[in-house]
C-alpha cells in the first residue's frame, strides 16, 4: 500500500512538510558532533537557515490544527478533551519510542530523574537541563504539544484574521516579557534555551492562524488602530530592549507567504510526490535521523570531521535517505496505527455521550 494513495485535502501541506524536515536534517548534519560548515559562505548561510524548518512545522501544525478543529466542532461532542486525546496519541508514541531509543538506549542513561518526568509529561521546556535531555530535538515537540493545549481555546477566542494579526503582534511583546522573567530564573541557561522556550515561539503558531484565515476563509488583513499602535510599540521597544523582531518570525512570515503562493500554483508532480512522501513521514524522520547519523559516524560510513562539500553531500544524502527508508515500517507499524486508535477513542466517547 502506498504512502500516497490516499486523497489528501491539502497535498501542498505535505510537500512543505518534506521541504520543512529536509532543511532541519541538512542542518543536523553539519552539528551535533559533526563538522560545523563547509567553507563555501552561501551554501554555509543556507545549511544554518535550515534550523528554520522547525519554523516552517509551526506554521503548518496551527494552520492544520484550526482546520481540524473547526471540522470536529460540527461533529462530536468533548471537543477539547478530544482534540488532546488525538494529538497525544498522534505524537506521544513516537515521542516515548524516542526516549527510550536515545536516553536508555544510545546515551545509556537510565535514570529515571526529574528531567525525564517533565519530558514524558511534554513539559520539559520549563527547565534548561530538561529541554533536550531525553531526545535530540525534543524542544519542538514539547513546544508543540504546549500549543496543542491552547489551540482550541485560540480557536474560539480568535474570529478572523483581524483578531489573529492582533494577537499576532500582541503576541511579540508577552513572548518579550516571558522571556525577560526566564532570564531572571533561569540566569546561566543561555540564549539558546530562551530562543527555544514555547513563550518565545508561540507567535509562529499564530501566523499559520493568519493563514487559515486568508487560505481557508478567503479574508484580507485590515489592520485597526489597535495594530497600528502595538507596530509602533514592537519598533520602539526593538530599538530600546532588542529581542523582539526574532528572525524566526520573519521567517515564519516568509513561509507563510509561500505556502499561500503554492497553494495556488501547485509544484510538478516529479517534486511534488517525492515531497509529499517525505511530509507524510516527516515526524518520524525527525525522532530518527540523529540515530542514523550517528550510527553512519560510529560505524565511520561518513566522516564527521571533514568540511569538505563531498563529505557533507554524502552525510546529508546518507543520512535523509536511510532516515526515509527507516521510517517507513515505523509509520505503517507504530505512528498511523497510534494515530487510528486516537480516532477510534474519541469517536467513542462521541457516541457514548
Amino acid at each position: 500500500m502506498s504512502l500516497l494513495s490516499e486523497n489528501l485535502r491539502f497535498d501542498y501541506l505535505q510537500q512543505w512538510r518534506g521541504i520543512a524536515i529536509i532543511l532541519v536534517v541538512l542542518t543536523h548534519t553539519t552539528h551535533h558532533g559533526m563538522s560545523p560548515d563547509i567553507g563555501i559562505q552561501f551554501l554555509d548561510n543556507f545549511i544554518w537557515f535550515g534550523a528554520r524548518g522547525v519554523t516552517l512545522f509551526f506554521v503548518l501544525s496551527s494552520f492544520t490544527i484550526f482546520y481540524s478543529i473547526e471540522g470536529k466542532l460540527k461533529s462530536e461532542n468533548n471537543n477539547y478533551t478530544n482534540f488532546l486525546i488525538r494529538r497525544f496519541f498522534r505524537i506521544a508514541p513516537l515521542y516515548y519510542l524516542g526516549i527510550l531509543i536515545y536516553k536508555f538506549y544510545y546515551f545509556h542513561n537510565p535514570t529515571l530523574d526529574f528531567n525525564l518526568f517533565l519530558n514524558i509529561i511534554f513539559l520539559n521546556w520549563l527547565s534548561p537541563h530538561a529541554i533536550d535531555s531525553s531526545v535530540p530535538g525534543g524542544w519542538s515537540i514539547s513546544t508543540e504539544f504546549t500549543f496543542y493545549f491552547f489551540a482550541p481555546l485560540l480557536f474560539i477566542r480568535i474570529k478572523n484574521i483581524n483578531s489573529a494579526t492582533t494577537v499576532f503582534l500582541a503576541s511579540m511583546l508577552i513572548s518579550r516579557v516571558c522571556i525577560a522573567i526566564l532570564t531572571k530564573v533561569y540566569p546561566a541557561a543561555g540564549g539558546v534555551y530562551y530562543t527555544l522556550n514555547p513563550l518565545c515561539q508561540f507567535p509562529v503558531f499564530i501566523l499559520g492562524i493568519m493563514l487559515y484565515f486568508v487560505l481557508i476563509k478567503k479574508e484580507k488583513i485590515s489592520l485597526s488602530t489597535t495594530d497600528y499602535l502595538l507596530i509602533s510599540t514592537v519598533v520602539l521597544l526593538e530599538n530600546l530592549l532588542g529581542f523582539i523582531l526574532r528572525d524566526f518570525y520573519l521567517y515564519g512570515i516568509m513561509f507563510s507567504i509561500l505556502i499561500y503562493l503554492t497553494s495556488k500554483r501547485p509544484l510538478p508532480t516529479f517534486i511534488g510526490k517525492p515531497l509529499s512522501l517525505i511530509g507524510e513521514l516527516s515526524f518520524t524522520i525527525y525522532i530518527l535521523h540523529f540515530l542514523i547519523k550517528w550510527t553512519l559516524r560510529d560505524l565511520q560510513i561518513i566522516d564527521p570531521s571533514s568540511n569538505s562539500f563531498i563529505s557533507f553531500l554524502i552525510r546529508f544524502l546518507g543520512t535523509l535517505g536511510i532516515t526515509v527508508l527507516a521510517s517507513i515500517p515505523i509509520y505503517f507499524f507504530l505512528e498511523r496505527p497510534m494515530m487510528q486508535w486516537g480516532r477510534i477513542l474519541t469517536q467513542k466517547r462521541t457516541k457514548n455521550k
